[in-house]
């Protein structure tokens, strides 16, 4: 191996050291959206938002659809009501596949006895061809605001309780629940 091959392969096994360290398995925090996933929302209309989780390779797919009801639950409080009903609903999974390259290495003696009498032996190293699928989750839910106590019973579909989900899941994941503005 030249040292040009040299430089390039610990140049990649740097690399590769210092993305392991820097997500080192750490799953999406419940965050607004930013490199390694988290939530947004849109406004759809007066009553209707559409709220969006997404995780990284190393976020459970629970966890994605669970933090998107807890922003859910989060924007109906945040809209002055502590119902709501889910309209619409998708998780999506995409996946990626990597496969680290293949490399081979031959090394090998000769022993020559007398005059044209050799013998060689040699040994072959293959090493890579691995191939890594890389997963990551999205949820979105779409919600419409409840915000007279009288069209619950009209309803056929759940109503959820805002204050009820919220203290559910951050219990779950350890998560201190959202600060409320004044």
């Amino acid at each position: 191996m030249n040292i040009k091959e040299q430089i390039q392969g610990l140049v990649f096994v740097s690399l590769a050291v210092f993305t392991s360290a820097l997500l080192s398995g750490c799953a999406t925090h419940y965050q607004r959206r930013a490199f390694s996933g988290g939530y947004s929302e849109i406004r759809l209309s007066e009553d209707v938002f559409k709220i969006s989780f997404s995780g990284n390779a190393y976020t459970t797919n629970e966890r994605v659809a669970d933090f998107c009801l807890l922003r859910s639950a989060e924007v109906a409080v945040k809209h002055g009501t502590n119902n709501f009903i889910i309209v619409d609903s998708s998780h999506d999974v995409s996946r990626n596949y990597h496969t680290t390259p293949i490399r081979a290495e031959t090394t090998g003696t000769v022993q020559t006895f007398g005059r044209g009498t050799a013998y060689h032996q040699s040994q072959t190293r293959v090493t890579g061809g691995d191939t890594y699928v890389i997963s990551k989750g999205q949820s979105s839910i779409t919600i419409m605001l409840i915000r007279e106590k009288s069209r619950i019973q009209e309803l056929s579909t759940p109503v959820l309780n805002a204050e009820y989900v919220i203290k559910s899941i951050t219990q779950k994941y350890g998560i201190a629940p959202p600060q409320r503005t004044k």
